[in-house]
């Protein structure tokens, strides 16, 4: 039952009482900012961002030889994106970030990578500094036939201050979860 006319075709919400009543608002136009150039190499981007600090960091794999893995912090500005210089994760021939994941921890305020080296699943932390980043070591995760290949994840555990890593094994073919610090 309406207690007024409402127009047709206006949406409507149901009251408490079982009447109903016409919903209003007003629209807000939406806008898209000036693009920034990565590079012009670019391919299977993953991003991640600190919305504290304003920035973006962007793994993605070189296109042309050699594929080595890279990273890219973006800074935010308005509707605008500027990016600094990309710097390679690891120059191993036997990289790939294809089904790359990344995470940000807060708490430490570090990116995570998770990549493949000759098939193995790897990590590697990252420290942003302004305009670029720095990486420590690759880490392996898992055993030494975790491939990282493809269809893997990372998601950071706010509570316990760890990363959890998700992958399949593309040897056997079953799902696995690893806990990292």
């Amino acid at each position: 039952v309406a207690t007024v006319t409402i127009p047709n075709g206006d949406p409507i919400a149901v009251n408490s009482d079982g009447t109903v009543s016409a919903i209003s608002g007003s629209s807000v136009a939406a806008a898209i900012g000036t693009a920034g150039e990565i590079s012009n190499t670019f391919q299977e981007p993953r991003a991640v961002i600190d919305a504290a600090s304003g920035k973006v960091v962007v793994a993605y794999i070189q296109r042309n030889s050699p594929y080595y893995p890279y990273a890219v912090v973006g800074t935010i500005s308005g509707s605008t994106i500027s990016f600094g210089t990309p710097v390679v994760l690891n120059s191993s021939s036997a990289v790939s970030t294809y089904g790359a994941s990344i995470v940000y921890d807060p708490d430490s305020e570090k990116v995570i990578i998770m990549f493949s080296i000759s098939s193995n699943a790897h990590a590697i932390v990252g420290t942003v500094s302004g305009t670029s980043i720095s990486f420590g070591t690759a880490a392996q995760v898992g055993s030494t036939s975790m491939n990282a290949s493809y269809y893997n994840s990372l998601v950071y555990d706010t509570a316990n201050s760890k990363v959890v890593a998700f992958l399949n094994d593309g040897y056997d073919n079953k799902g696995y979860a690893v806990v990292g610090t």
